[in-house]
């Protein structure tokens, strides 16, 4: 099986870099019931910018899960620092995830 960068074909020339992202990039707004609107419209605004798909995805659910099973198998409740490594777990998760559902279409 041969895979190309953005799914181009034998010869298939890029257009544009916005068109080039939109094939390769999916930004990822992961926030939680504590986010602002604020950085929430930045990254929306810079996929735009840059032509990527973006997703605005609540993680809340996912962080919360992860956190009680540490608490489960270690006895200890998670600290503001092991919650950020979840989200940051639970982020290339989804991006490899996404990056297959691509490729498989």
């Amino acid at each position: 099986m041969q895979c190309r960068v953005g799914q181009y074909k034998e010869g298939e020339k890029i257009g544009t870099s916005q068109e080039l992202a939109n094939r390769i990039f999916t930004t990822v707004y992961m926030g939680t019931v504590n986010s602002g609107s604020a950085t929430k419209d930045r990254a929306r605004n810079l996929a735009k910018q840059i032509g990527a798909d973006h997703l605005d995805v609540k993680v809340d659910i996912v962080i919360d899960a992860m956190a009680k099973l540490f608490e489960m198998i270690t006895g200890k409740t998670p600290k503001f620092r092991v919650r950020l490594l979840h989200q940051l777990l639970s982020g290339w998760v989804f991006a490899h995830c996404l990056n297959l559902i691509q490729l498989w279409g």
